[in-house]
């Protein structure tokens, strides 16, 4: 896996932006990238669905249908009463190396698994996306745009305290330190932490703030993540998981939409490698670029 940025569109951290680099053996296990817009009712038939399979077929040569059942809960006297449910239509568009893009009646995303290279690819096809959902739908106004990064380091057997090592002691915290008994084992231990800032000038006529969810800690073997689609770790495993989000209404104008994407993963990728220590560099297999 590559980094890859651009110049800086928004500073939600006080540090340094990296060198490019690759990791060889990266902790990521699923990437996304994520456009919702206003309904487009034709999104959810067959009719409606064939101009952007058209335009997305070149790298997205398969497509499967998919129906998800939605429920939802009413709290009366007696606790919570299923109030019945309805169901979408979500299409799947997938290719032979990994990638794949859900489109709904009101959002599409694009995710990629273990097999990321580097952002480059990653941009280029969401822009794909985003092109399709213009020329083949009509979408003509976003609602809010995002894009995640999950990454779970899984510990060796034979070191399971070694993530300790592999991340700086302000993301690891207190449950990085000597602090607990040699007979007192950690099983899990997640903090959130949801952060807001303000764009820089050449994105001043944002909808909102770039607003930022942030998850890490440690997690036990075997724990699945609900929407990543992982093998679960055999063993414990550190999981810093990376979410920035604009909200807000917004012309659907693809390129601009595309940068703003990019200023968000340049964001990511600067706390990720914040994060990094010497032993993590070695760990992942860091490698730093010309």
């Amino acid at each position: 896996m590559a980094s890859w940025h651009a110049s800086g569109t928004f500073e939600m951290f006080n540090i340094e932006t990296p060198p490019n680099y690759r990791l060889d053996n990266p902790p990521l296990v699923q990437a996304f990238g994520q456009i919702r817009y206003a309904t487009r009712a034709s999104l959810a038939t067959t009719e409606g669905i064939a101009p952007v399979q058209a335009q997305l077929d070149e790298i997205f040569p398969y497509l499967e249908p998919k129906t998800v059942q939605q429920f939802s809960l009413q709290i009366g006297p007696a606790g919570p009463v299923n109030a019945g449910g309805t169901t979408s239509q979500t299409w799947l568009f997938t290719d032979d190396s990994g990638w794949s893009a859900s489109i709904s009646a009101d959002a599409a995303t694009l995710m990629v698994g273990p097999t990321y290279k580097d952002f480059g690819e990653f941009s280029d096809r969401f822009r794909r996306l985003l092109d399709a959902l213009k020329r083949g739908s009509g979408v003509t106004r976003s609602n809010r745009i995002g894009i995640r990064y999950v990454n779970v380091a899984e510990t060796p057997m034979r070191d399971p305290s070694a993530w300790q090592t592999w991340f700086s002691p302000q993301i690891t915290g207190w449950i990085g330190s000597n602090l607990l008994d040699h007979d007192t084992q950690l099983t899990t231990s997640i903090t959130q932490s949801q952060l807001s800032a303000k764009a820089l000038d050449n994105f001043a006529n944002l909808p909102s703030d770039v607003k930022a969810i942030i998850r890490h800690g440690l997690i036990p073997a075997k724990t699945e993540i609900p929407g990543i689609a992982f093998q679960p770790a055999s063993n414990s495993a550190f999981l810093l998981d990376i979410d920035l989000i604009v909200e807000g209404t917004q012309n659907f104008d693809t390129e601009y939409l595309t940068e703003q994407l990019t200023g968000l993963h340049d964001e990511i990728d600067r706390f990720f490698y914040w994060c990094l220590t010497e032993d993590g560099k070695r760990q992942f297999g860091f490698k730093e670029l010309d």
